[in-house]
């Protein structure tokens, strides 16, 4: 059964999932250098503190909502949402092996791409070489994406962007964890709907017996 979630404001509560102090405690405003930076995301930060960029909370805590929004729905609908790192496994370690993101090593390739069959792709860290392949690919197919952009970061293939830091573990291991459990939430409000509606249907067909 298809079961709508249309709805205006938080159909899912993604607004309950973290706080501005979370973003803080898992160091989600350090940017980059100032002599690193991308003029681009200038709007995104903050201004800088020892010689390093910091990004707007209050900023990121707007598109953070709006990329789990977005990452609920999909999910909602039994959409196939592909989350991708290029970390290796001392970084996947200290993830609950079933929230663990599809890594990607080597040089990025289309045909193991085609295989995750994704209809919405959120990457960790969009300036790798393999990232920015594997974003144009999804670009040029319409598959719309979701990056985490730090201060240095190139927004160019993003469908949507949350400014943040993209190298410390504490906050990688914190985006990854708020995705997979707004995507763990909306499967499970999607799967109470499906049950409502077969309930209201068996009642109405045993009313008119």
């Amino acid at each position: 059964a298809v079961v709508s979630t249309q709805s205006t404001g938080d159909f899912f509560n993604v607004r309950k999932l973290f706080t501005v102090e979370d973003l803080f405690e898992n160091k989600v405003h350090l940017g980059h250098s100032i002599g690193c930076w991308n003029p681009d995301n200038r709007k995104y930060l903050l201004g800088s503190r020892n010689g390093i960029h910091l990004i707007d909370l209050a900023n990121t805590e707007q598109h953070l909502w709006r990329a789990l929004n977005v990452v609920s729905h999909v999910a909602a609908r039994g959409g196939n949402v592909v989350l991708l790192n290029d970390r290796d496994e001392q970084f996947n370690s200290k993830i609950p092996g079933e929230m663990r993101w599809y890594l990607y090593h080597g040089g990025f390739s289309e045909k193991y791409f085609k295989r995750l069959n994704a209809d919405l792709v959120v990457c960790s860290s969009v300036m790798c070489s393999k990232s920015q392949k594997m974003l144009e690919y999804c670009n040029k197919n319409l598959i719309p994406t979701i990056g985490i952009l730090d201060s240095d970061g190139d927004p160019t293939n993003l469908t949507y962007v949350v400014p943040g830091n993209d190298d410390t573990t504490d906050s990688l291991v914190f985006y990854h964890k708020l995705f997979n459990n707004a995507i763990r939430r909306a499967q499970f409000v999607a799967h109470q709907l499906m049950l409502k509606s077969v309930e209201d249907k068996t009642n109405r067909e045993e009313t008119h017996r």
